[in-house]
């Protein structure tokens, strides 16, 4: 008799790329402004050079998830618009926010002061769409791998 397995790629996926998220937005970039010696513009370049990173590696992560999680028989409709929703908080966040972050960075790496802007806040609202949408997602596909409908 072979024993089963109660692990699935699929049902673990999603939470791995909310750890990550969450990491990234949430830990790893405020934390990065204790750092002593830098400046704010040196401290800011960086934040920007990670988030666009991180913009590509989540690109990848959806696809992988479009392919490996939401295809499954139960209740894929609900899936598909969670991660339909969290590409869309993505793309207003690489293509309409970063464009106007990156711009208040170069100004700030000139030595201007930029005006003040809702851009960040906006960014980091999208960002707290995007997790939820994820967590949904998540949540969802685990009960379905509790019932026995996810393999």
């Amino acid at each position: 008799m072979r024993a089963t397995s109660s692990f699935s790629f699929a049902a673990v996926l999603p939470w791995l790329l909310i750890c990550m998220l969450a990491g990234i937005s949430f830990f790893a970039q405020p934390v990065k402004f204790l750092t002593p010696g830098l400046t704010s513009a040196q401290l800011v370049s960086v934040g920007s050079t990670i988030f666009h990173g991180s913009h590509g590696m989540q690109w990848v992560a959806f696809a992988v998830l479009a392919v490996v999680v939401v295809p499954t028989k139960a209740d894929g409709r609900a899936a598909w618009c969670c991660l339909l929703m969290a590409c869309g908080f993505l793309a207003v966040q690489q293509r309409v926010l970063m464009p106007a972050l990156d711009l208040r960075l170069a100004l700030l790496t000139e030595g201007a002061a930029p005006a003040a802007s809702p851009h960040h806040a906006v960014y980091v609202v999208l960002e707290l769409f995007k997790l939820a949408a994820l967590v949904v997602l998540a949540r969802q596909r685990s009960s379905i791998r509790s019932q026995g409908g996810l393999a």
